[in-house]
């Protein structure tokens, strides 16, 4: 008699139950790695600049999120993958996409809206001198994006 391998067994269960269920599991990238630098018009790294990194889901029930990071002495600061496992369907349009984007701020400055890839990311980002009090304000509706604000004092 043969012996079934207990790998083979799981791969058949797993399929089974893809093709039953109409969903499989996929490890996606729920926020990409990116390295920032945060200068200014003189090329000098901005310390202390915050980075928010805003995430979109579209067709999932996650809301958006919003994740602060603050660059260093040197302008600097680095942020890291993260990858979670998510049930997606095998029906059209069924899996689930992420996007997200980015404002720096800091006071005197005017903030800076960009997009992030999956891709991993080496940016320099250049801020502008203001004397305007700008904001960046989160728009956690659909679009899951930045808006940029004067704030009235």
């Amino acid at each position: 008699m043969n012996a079934v391998h207990p790998a083979s067994k799981a791969v058949f269960l797993w399929l089974m139950g893809a093709g039953i269920t109409g969903c499989i599991p996929m490890y996606k990238t729920v926020q990409p790695q990116a390295e920032l630098t945060i200068t200014d018009s003189n090329g000098e790294g901005v310390e202390r600049a915050f980075v928010n990194i805003g995430t979109g889901t579209y067709r999932n029930s996650r809301p958006p999120s919003l994740t602060y990071f603050v660059t260093d002495g040197d302008g600097e600061t680095v942020i890291l993958r993260k990858k979670r496992w998510h049930l997606e369907s095998l029906m059209m349009h069924g899996g689930t996409y992420y996007s997200w984007w980015v404002c720096v701020e800091k006071d005197g400055y005017v903030p800076h809206l960009t997009h992030l890839s999956h891709s991993s990311e080496s940016l320099r980002i250049t801020l502008e001198e203001t004397e305007d009090p700008l904001r960046c304000a989160w728009r956690s509706d659909y679009n899951a994006s930045f808006d940029v604000i004067r704030i009235a004092y």
